[in-house]
């Protein structure tokens, strides 16, 4: 039998190479005479005879034994070289009227990889064709034939092989509607024995960012920090707040912030309200989304009443709105001392506004309306209360 071939590996489009194949038939024993040699493989068709085939000694581990050096042509498969794949070889001696065999004795494997892409990046909503060009000298490699291409696990359209300069490359068309991220592209080649080339992180999807009623708008990859600002707003308005279907913005009450993108398209809009200044004595609108009353102190006030505070907690106003100083209160009691705040003002009876002045960690100033009288009354924090806010 045959105990070795050296080089047992070689590579698609492998240059011409002897190869030594080794018997078990030790040096001291009759010589092998005129021998011949062969590669197999009948699956891929293979009977590949090598060529200047003559008898050599091979030592291993202290014992000589025969053998045979035998020239493989190499080259392309078109130029008579192996395909990708794993091969038995056969050896044949006149003088011992017997073949020797070995099976799975040699493996032809690729040397070939795909070396760049262009284009890189791509976008959800059309479609992007690529050219995945490879280390394959178009005019001393083996044709790819028949090609399948995939972006991660999405499989691509319309693949063919062409060239990129003096190599060879595979075009393929990404479909639209791949999910924004980063993706490895890999295509198989039935010229190279349906052998898979890849390369990782090759091609980028991004989504669509829609800045309405401000800057910023545009196609990003997952995880892209990206600035946004507000135009400004028409008469009498200004801004509110950011509102998204997606992705972090770092801060929604800022004119200009930032967000950071997903792998959805993203729509995020400026909203803008009206001013308090905008809004006659008296009078009643809308401001950051309540509904508010402008009263003689020319502030706007909360028209209904919103619990904020917790039982140990005075709580927060709403974005744009402000808790109302001692020195507010102050001021409404003096101007309308002795009656008539729920009827012209418009506040619900026995409501508590919750001063921003704390009087120490347990009390705060609060104001109680009801139907005739208004008082400046410390209380204690851990009873609860309506709180009313501002428009600031």
């Amino acid at each position: 039998t045959i105990q070795g071939v050296s080089p047992n590996s070689l590579t698609l489009d492998q240059a011409a190479q002897d190869i030594t194949i080794v018997t078990t038939t030790p040096a001291t024993e009759l010589g092998l005479g005129d021998v011949t040699a062969k590669i197999t493989n009948s699956s891929l068709g293979v009977d590949l005879s090598l060529t200047n085939c003559s008898e050599t000694i091979v030592e291993i581990s202290g014992t000589n034994y025969r053998a045979a050096r035998c020239a493989y042509p190499g080259g392309t498969v078109e130029q008579g070289g192996l395909p990708v794949g794993t091969y038995n070889i056969e050896l044949t001696s006149t003088w011992h009227s017997a073949t020797y065999t070995k099976a799975n004795a040699i493996t032809v494997t690729s040397n070939y990889s795909i070396t760049i892409v262009t284009p890189d990046v791509g976008n959800n909503n059309a479609t992007t064709t690529i050219t995945m060009a490879t280390n394959a000298e178009a005019a001393n490699s083996t044709a790819f034939g028949t090609v399948i291409g995939t972006i991660g696990s999405t499989a691509m359209t319309d693949c063919s092989e062409t060239t990129s300069g003096d190599y060879r490359a595979v075009q393929c068309t990404i479909p639209s509607g791949v999910t924004a991220g980063t993706y490895a592209v890999s295509f198989t080649a039935a010229g190279h024995s349906n052998t898979n080339y890849t390369k990782a992180s090759a091609v980028t999807i991004r989504a669509y960012l829609t800045v309405s009623g401000g800057s910023g708008s545009g196609w990003y990859a997952p995880n892209t920090t990206v600035n946004i600002a507000a135009n400004t707003c028409g008469t009498n308005m200004e801004f509110w707040q950011w509102t998204t279907t997606g992705g972090t913005i770092v801060s929604s009450t800022s004119p200009s912030t930032t967000i950071t993108t997903t792998t959805s398209n993203i729509t995020v809009t400026r909203n803008c309200s009206m001013t308090c200044a905008s809004i006659a004595s008296g009078g009643v609108g809308i401001v950051n989304g309540y509904n508010v009353k402008k009263l003689a102190d020319g502030k706007c006030w909360q028209t209904s009443t919103y619990t904020y505070a917790t039982w140990e907690d005075r709580g927060s106003c709403p974005n744009g709105f402000a808790f109302p100083s001692k020195s507010n209160f102050e001021l409404l009691v003096s101007k309308y001392s002795g009656g008539g705040l729920y009827a012209d003002w418009g506040l619900s009876a026995t409501t508590y506004l919750w001063s921003s002045t704390e009087y120490d960690n347990t009390t705060a100033y609060r104001l109680l309306i009801n139907s005739n009288a208004a008082d400046i009354l410390s209380s204690n924090k851990t009873n609860r209360f309506a709180v009313r806010c501002y428009a600031q």
